[in-house]
Parts: structure tokens; C-alpha cells; sequence
């Protein structure tokens, strides 16, 4: 929250006994997540992403400040979550609703070594990141997205994102697009892998869940 606490509540007493158990972070926190072990908590805050134990009894033992470093000065944190193996934290950045110019104002991904703070890749994407899902391997990732259309205004034209009915398929550790899926007809509301990676599974504004073929990258 932005004023400046992170909330941890009792599952177990609710909704009679719910009770603020964390101390104050000094400074408002825009995306946070688990690790997959259940041991480590990652926040953003501010410009800064930060590591630490989940009941944030210690002073966080990696910090990774200039998250932006490298992106323009309106790019904003849209998603941040440990893979699956906690080995690495992603972040993904993009412009929002904001003007944009379809040809520079590229959203991207960022790579961290969780155990370190290590910038380990950058990865650009072809459009506005909405969602994301990791198969359980970690190899893999899968986001929805947001396209650019241009729209006319008072005093000319102008760009802007809109949702778009694609999902984007990539190989993180590669740094590579490994396809676009297109079978929806509006925009992609959530995407989940099965258990075993070998499915895609999404669904949209358009009535539709779609099954994907992870590995021939086409609907099944």
C-alpha cells in the first residue's frame, strides 16, 4: 500500500480477528510476491525491489535499486514475481495508458538473480504486458498483452494501448519470442499452464477458453 506498511493478515481468524503483524517498510510498495517455498517475500518500493523474510523481521538482504535503469523516465513496475525455482525475480515494465510512440515505447521484462540482486537479462516485448504465467518447469513463460492503436484526438493523433486478444509465448533463459498465439477474438483475461507444461490454457472477453498446444504452439 502506499501508506507505507505491508499487510500480513490471519487466514485462519478471518473475518472476526484479522490483525497487521508487519512493521512499517518506510516507503509505499506497488507489487509484491511469495516465493514458491513459502520462505522469502519480494516488494517493490519506489525506484528499489527488495528480498526479505516473509514476516520482515530482518532488514532485507538483497536490495536491487535503478530497477529502471536503462528505461525511460515513464515506465512504470506492472508485474513482479519469483519463477518458479526461486532462483530468479521478473519484473515486467511498460507505459500504461500513457501516450505512446509504437516505434521506441517498447514494454520489456527484467531477469534478477534472487539470491544475488544480479541483472541476468533483458527481454523485449512486442506489446503492453497484462498477465503473466510461468510453466512448472520455469523454462517458459506466457503473457497477455496490450496492443497500440492509434486514435484520433482535438488536436491531431495520437497512440494509446488497448487490450488485444493475443498471447505471447517465451523462452526467458533464450531471451526469445517463441510465438504468438491468435484465437481469440477480444482481449485475454488469464492464462494458466497445466500441470505438466505441455498445455496453455486461456480465457477471454470474447466467451472463449482455449487450449494450446505448448510445443506445436497451435490450439488443440
Amino acid at each position: 500500500s502506499n501508506d507505507d506498511c505491508i499487510g500480513m493478515w490471519s487466514i485462519n481468524t478471518f473475518p472476526d480477528n484479522i490483525k497487521e503483524i508487519c512493521p512499517r517498510i518506510h516507503g509505499w510498495s506497488f507489487r509484491l510476491d511469495y516465493s514458491p517455498d513459502g520462505r522469502l517475500m519480494v516488494y517493490s518500493q519506489g525506484d528499489t525491489i527488495k528480498i526479505s523474510n516473509v514476516d520482515l523481521s530482518d532488514a532485507p538482504y538483497i536490495i536491487i535499486s535503478n530497477i529502471r535503469e536503462g528505461l525511460k523516465k515513464d515506465y512504470y513496475l506492472q508485474y513482479l514475481s519469483f519463477t518458479p525455482d526461486r532462483k530468479m525475480i521478473i519484473a515486467a515494465f511498460g507505459m500504461g495508458f500513457r501516450n505512446v510512440d509504437p516505434i521506441t515505447d517498447r514494454p520489456c521484462f527484467k531477469f534478477w538473480d534472487a539470491d544475488t540482486g544480479e541483472l541476468i537479462r533483458l527481454l523485449h516485448a512486442d506489446s503492453e504486458i497484462e498477465n503473466i504465467a510461468f510453466s512448472p518447469g520455469g523454462e517458459l513463460f506466457a503473457a497477455t498483452s496490450m496492443g497500440i492503436e492509434t486514435v484520433k484526438v482535438e488536436r491531431g493523433i495520437r497512440s494509446q494501448f488497448t487490450a488485444t486478444s493475443d498471447v505471447y509465448l517465451y523462452d526467458w533463459s533464450a531471451g526469445t519470442l517463441l510465438a504468438k498465439l491468435s484465437g481469440h477474438t477480444k482481449a485475454v483475461n488469464d492464462l494458466v499452464f497445466t500441470d505438466e507444461g505441455s498445455k496453455l490454457v486461456t480465457c477471454s472477453m470474447d466467451n472463449k477458453i482455449i487450449v494450446w498446444d505448448v510445443n506445436e504452439r497451435k490450439q488443440v
